[in-house]
């Protein structure tokens, strides 16, 4: 490979590196601004627990970056456990769990931004977002109706469920049976993966540019 066929290369290599870094962001779920104060009571323990499901429409697959949660109450020394499951799709549909998501420090009344991994959701995928209570107690505002749940992408909400001890529902989420009518507020963010022939195009891109600055 000569000095001009690695120049061209590189450039091409950066150009999808920089689109890689710089994936355009996306609001997959956002339920901040629904209105309402309804408190999900959410305790350490098997004493409680919550499942929003949403449902990624098809085309592009994304990475998720961060959920954030709207706490109406959250004191010191209060702690909360936020986690990312499959669906299995059967009569229990919560599946396996993907990730538990980096909290913040500490926990206030507002907003709370959670950090992933960077998980992908795959397009056409039902996923569920699972929280507990890890120390002490808050609560997980809610809403009254589903009319203010927005998606930048088309993602829908595919159900919700919460864990009750008294019902004989376990510790894991896919044990949970009951529905839930509260559309707790929350903000699920991703970016989108780009596609092999996308990252083609902006290598041929790039190398054209290489091309024509050498010309001139």
């Amino acid at each position: 490979m000569n000095r001009s066929t690695r120049t061209m290369c590189t450039a091409a290599a950066v150009v999808c590196l920089l689109f890689v870094a710089n994936a355009p962001g996306a609001i997959i779920i956002d339920s901040l601004d629904n209105g309402g104060s309804i408190p999900s009571n959410m305790e350490p323990g098997d004493s409680s627990g919550k499942a929003i499901g949403f449902t990624m429409p098809a085309g592009s697959d994304y990475t998720l970056t961060s959920v954030v949660m709207d706490l109406l109450w959250a004191g010191a020394g209060d702690d909360a456990l936020l986690q990312l499951w499959s669906d299995d799709g059967t009569g229990a549909p919560i599946g396996s769990l993907l990730e538990t998501l980096s909290d913040p420090a500490t926990l206030v009344s507002g907003h709370n931004t959670f950090t992933s991994v960077g998980t992908t959701l795959e397009a056409g995928k039902t996923y569920w977002i699972v929280s507990r209570g890890e120390a002490g107690s808050f609560q997980w505002s809610g809403g009254n109706t589903d009319t203010s749940i927005d998606s930048d992408i088309g993602a829908v909400i595919a159900g919700r469920l919460f864990r009750s001890a008294g019902n004989g529902d376990g510790i894991d989420p896919g044990e949970w049976t009951g529905a839930s009518s509260v559309p707790n507020h929350l903000q699920v963010n991703a970016e989108i993966v780009p596609e092999p022939a996308s990252l083609v195009l902006l290598g041929m891109g790039g190398l054209m540019m290489l091309k024509q600055t050498k010309r001139a």
